[in-house]
């Protein structure tokens, strides 16, 4: 059995603000700081995979039924890298395409302050219900 836990210890080491969840999904941002760069002076792969993962698995969780609670192991991550970011404030949506009992689709994007995207993906995450 997995224990959930209701912070995310490393979300908060990162940096990560969640900013919305509902049942349109997820949207999180993110402050960059020197520790998010990587050696070209662009924010690392990392923090892309990570925003999109945090969000897509956040989106995945939301109930609409306030006595259940939801929790995702993510079995498949996705990234597509298409732009470095103009701004020291970028964003992460997530949305759920399609959702069975046990099993979420999701889709993604991290996006500038000026809305360019930065990068997309996509997740296959296990739904673990209380």
């Amino acid at each position: 059995m997995v224990t959930v836990r209701k912070e995310n210890p490393f979300q908060s080491h990162v940096g990560i603000i969640l900013e919305n969840v509902d049942k349109n999904g997820c949207l999180v941002s993110l402050k960059l700081e020197p520790k998010h760069y990587n050696l070209y002076g662009i924010p690392h792969g990392g923090v892309h995979s990570t925003l999109l993962d945090i969000t897509m698995g956040v989106a995945a969780s939301f109930s609409d039924n306030i006595k259940e609670r939801v929790a995702t192991i993510t079995l498949n991550l996705n990234v597509n890298f298409i732009s470095k970011a103009k701004s020291d404030k970028i964003f992460a949506q997530g949305t759920v395409s399609k959702t069975s009992r046990k099993i979420a689709f999701c889709e993604g994007k991290v996006l500038d302050t000026d809305g360019s995207i930065l990068a997309t993906g996509s997740g296959v995450f296990k739904l673990i219900r209380d």
